[in-house]
């Protein structure tokens, strides 16, 4: 057993802790995580996606410090500027998705994007139907265009990878079917 805790039966109290937190100069809102075990620590967090309202704060103000149980010392601090830039693109982008990132216009971006999916959506079931043949479940005929649509594929898979490997998979799959399909038109 560490020293250090044999002369300790047990945690500081909250208050005392918060004392800590206010020599450290770190400012509310933040939320506190009680220790689990002996060998837990306090930790204290000040995040940009919490989920609670009022105490989300900006990205660059994000930080998560720990403080030993016993001692109420400093052990750890990590902030934004530490993250990698995946973490920096993750604490901007999910408050940015949730509206919390700059108040109501956020949210009025995120409602007029959500609009413009389902407007997208109705459109383009709207489109398939105006080009089926009539009367029949079928698929529309086929309409040249200047630009290839696998083309823009490629480029948005390149520019999202998760989006480029899934497309990948589902060309797979499609290839398995059609030669499956022409394997029994030609038996």
């Amino acid at each position: 057993m560490n020293s250090d805790k044999s002369n300790h039966h047990h945690s500081i109290q909250v208050q005392y802790l918060m004392e800590k937190i206010e020599k450290q100069q770190i400012a509310k809102p933040y939320s506190i995580v009680y220790p689990i075990g002996d060998d837990g620590v306090y930790t204290v967090s000040k995040g940009s996606n919490t989920g609670v309202t009022g105490l989300d704060v900006s990205p660059y103000q994000e930080k998560t410090n720990y403080f030993d149980q016993y001692s109420g010392n400093l052990i750890a601090q990590v902030g934004y500027n530490d993250y990698g830039i995946l973490k920096k693109w993750f604490t901007w982008g999910i408050p940015l998705h949730g509206g919390h990132l700059f108040g109501w216009p956020n949210k009025l971006i995120n409602v007029l994007v959500c609009i413009g999916f389902l407007v997208v959506l109705f459109l383009g079931v709207k489109t398939w139907l105006s080009r089926k043949k009539n009367g029949r479940i079928s698929a529309p005929p086929k309409v040249s265009t200047g630009v290839s649509i696998s083309f823009i594929m490629f480029f948005i898979g390149v520019i999202m990878p998760l989006f480029g490997v899934s497309l990948f998979f589902i060309l797979i799959v499609e290839a398995i079917i059609c030669l499956i399909i022409r394997k029994r038109i030609n038996v």
